[in-house]
C-alpha cells in the first residue's frame, strides 16, 4: 500500500446511532482491514482490505469536508491496524473536526481524538477468536484520550457476566463509561432484545447503549 494511503470501504454522512454521541450528525470513514472476525459483525465486507480503493489523506479529508459536518468517526474494520492512521487523524484535527475513533482496543497507536470508542472483544465470546482482549492496550489508549467510552455487545446473561469480569480486570476504567449494547443486526432483532439488555444495564449500574440507526432504518 502506498505511504499515506488507506483502503476505504465506505465514507458516508448519517446520524451517529450509538454511544454518548447518539443522534449527532457525523461523517463515517470506514477503513478496511480487521484481524478479529467477530461472527456477528455487520461489516464483514471490511475484514479484508483487498478490492477497496486506496485513498490519500488529502482525498479522504476533501470528501469529509464536502459534507460540512463537524463530527467525523473513523471506524472499520479495525482502523488502528493501519500504522499511519495518525496522519489521517491529525489532518482531521487540523480541519477543526471532532474525531471519534471506533476500535476494539487490540493495537496501541499514539493518537489524538476527542472520543475514543472502545468495543473490547472478550475471552470466550467465540471459540475461534483466540485472545483479542487486551487490557494493557486499552489502558494505554485510554490514558492518551480526551474522553472515552466502552461499548460491549451482549445478547445473554452469560455475555453480561463476561462484561462484569472484564470490568474487574480493568480497574483503571470509569464504570460510568461502560455501556451494554444489544447484539442485533436488524430492527426487529434489536427491538426484541433491547428491553432485556436495558434491564441488565439497570441491574448492574451500567449504561444502556441504543442503536438509533437500526430503529430509523438508516446506515
Amino acid at each position: 500500500m502506498a505511504a499515506g494511503c488507506f483502503p476505504v470501504a465506505d465514507l458516508f454522512h448519517t446520524i451517529q446511532g450509538e454511544g454518548s454521541l447518539a443522534g449527532v450528525p457525523s461523517v463515517f470513514v470506514r477503513l478496511a482491514g480487521c484481524p478479529v472476525g467477530c461472527p456477528w459483525c455487520d461489516t464483514k465486507q471490511a475484514w479484508s482490505a483487498e478490492g477497496f480503493p486506496r485513498l490519500t489523506v488529502e482525498r479522504i479529508t476533501e470528501r469529509v469536508a464536502s459534507y460540512k459536518c463537524r463530527h467525523v468517526v473513523v471506524t472499520g474494520g479495525e482502523p488502528l491496524v493501519h500504522p499511519r492512521i495518525g496522519s489521517l487523524i491529525d489532518r482531521f484535527h487540523d480541519g477543526g473536526l471532532h474525531v471519534t475513533i471506533e476500535t476494539a482496543g487490540i493495537v496501541y497507536r499514539r493518537l489524538r481524538c476527542q472520543l475514543l470508542s472502545l468495543s473490547p472483544k472478550l475471552d470466550g465470546e467465540a471459540p475461534t477468536f483466540g485472545n483479542w482482549f487486551k487490557p494493557a492496550v486499552i489502558r494505554r489508549l485510554i490514558a492518551a484520550a480526551a474522553d472515552y467510552q466502552l461499548k460491549f455487545v451482549v445478547r445473554s446473561r452469560r455475555d453480561v457476566h463476561q462484561v462484569l469480569d472484564a470490568i474487574e480486570r480493568m480497574k483503571f476504567i470509569d464504570r460510568d463509561r461502560v455501556m451494554l449494547m444489544p447484539r442485533a443486526a436488524t430492527k426487529a432483532a434489536y427491538l426484541r432484545l433491547a428491553p432485556a439488555v436495558a434491564g441488565w444495564a439497570l441491574a448492574h449500574g451500567l449504561r444502556f447503549c441504543p442503536r438509533i440507526h437500526l430503529t430509523l432504518g438508516v446506515r
